[in-house]
């Protein structure tokens, strides 16, 4: 997939690599929800199919765990909470166009109600604003 970057003359205008990176992140999103939906089991820290007991070490891992949560869900929190600042209006057609990359067709076709123009003004702001974020 590839995403025209905005020009110099766009008000949203980040560097193209900078641009990159936030749309890469933001592909990211349906990982993050995966994960936060399996990542629950903490009984794998310790192993009772030995002669003893071992756990993993000194970690602790419910603690990792509930880091690794944590983190997926301050970054899902993020995106969610940018795309409600920027289209309120168009907040799920927003998000799931810029966590599957998806272009204005492909969002037609599931009933954007708006045209392209606003669309991917819309879209290219959020990127702008993720860049700055992360």
């Amino acid at each position: 997939m590839k995403f025209k970057t905005p020009s110099e003359r766009s008000e949203y205008y980040i560097e193209p690599p900078l641009y990159r990176h936030a749309v890469s992140w933001c592909l990211c999103y349906q990982t993050w929800k995966d994960r936060l939906r399996l990542l629950t089991d903490t009984s794998k820290g310790i192993r009772y199919d030995l002669d003893k007991v071992q756990s993993s070490g000194d970690s602790d891992p419910t603690f990792a765990l509930a880091e690794k949560r944590a983190e997926y869900s301050q970054k899902v929190k993020l995106l969610e909470d940018t795309v409600k600042d920027i289209a309120p209006e168009i907040y799920d057609y927003l998000l799931l166009g810029v966590t599957m990359g998806l272009n204005y067709y492909q969002m037609q076709c599931k009933g954007i109600p708006c045209g392209s123009k606003y669309y991917y003004r819309k879209r290219q702001q959020l990127y702008c604003e993720i860049a700055k974020k992360i």
